[in-house]
């Protein structure tokens, strides 16, 4: 099944939206974005927490979405379980009050505002997409940087094993590509982080962030 016109003429528009300034880049211009990115299980989550714990006034940036809450989301990730809804972000979309939004092929919208950013810094597990790293980038915060986690590929092999991915396997090892493939055409403007396993650290390989 396709997106719905509504969605389709949303999803063309993606590459060209940019937030409000005088609503949304006023309100960012103090604080300081850090894009996580990295293969799916390769420790997004784990840094965003030991950030937090070490950082002063920083934050996991929540995302919001139309679709219902699964099971693993984050606890303040806003879902339609919640109370979210496609009128509500499809009218913040059109009013520019959203930070960024992203339609997912399967016919949600993903999207932050700015109570996704509470904090001096905020740390936001990303997709590796040009089009949402650019939204981001454009946003209006102080700083906007990308920490990317590798893993070695055995320590990676070792980390996804047999894990199904819930039947949807391929996908995300398709996503886990595509972000390398970013990455790799990026290398100039990325920090990179290396995820040590088994030696519960997390170490910088490149510049500071």
């Amino acid at each position: 099944m396709g997106l719905s016109p509504e969605l389709q003429l949303l999803q063309e528009r993606e590459a060209t939206y940019s937030a409000d300034p005088t609503i949304i880049g006023e309100k960012l211009a103090n604080k300081t974005l850090i894009m996580v990115g990295g293969p799916t299980k390769v420790g997004k989550t784990t840094l965003i927490r030991r950030a937090i714990d070490i950082l002063p006034n920083a934050a996991a940036a929540p995302s919001v979405t139309d679709r219902q809450r699964k099971e693993g989301d984050p606890s303040d990730y806003l879902t339609a379980t919640e109370g979210v809804t496609r009128h509500g972000l499809t009218s913040a979309i059109e009013k520019r009050t959203l930070v960024n939004y992203a339609i997912h092929p399967a016919g949600n919208i993903y999207a932050t505002d700015l109570d996704s950013y509470p904090a001096d810094f905020n740390f936001l597990p990303t997709i590796m997409n040009e089009t949402v790293i650019e939204q981001l980038r454009h946003a209006g915060f102080k700083k906007a940087a990308i920490a990317y986690i590798l893993m070695s590929e055995n320590a990676y092999l070792q980390t996804v094993g047999n894990d199904s991915f819930n039947g949807k396997r391929a996908a995300r090892m398709e996503e886990a590509i595509s972000s390398l493939e970013y990455a790799k055409e990026h290398v100039e403007d990325i920090s990179f982080i290396h995820n040590r396993l088994g030696q519960d650290r997390l170490e910088f390989a490149a510049k500071d962030l």
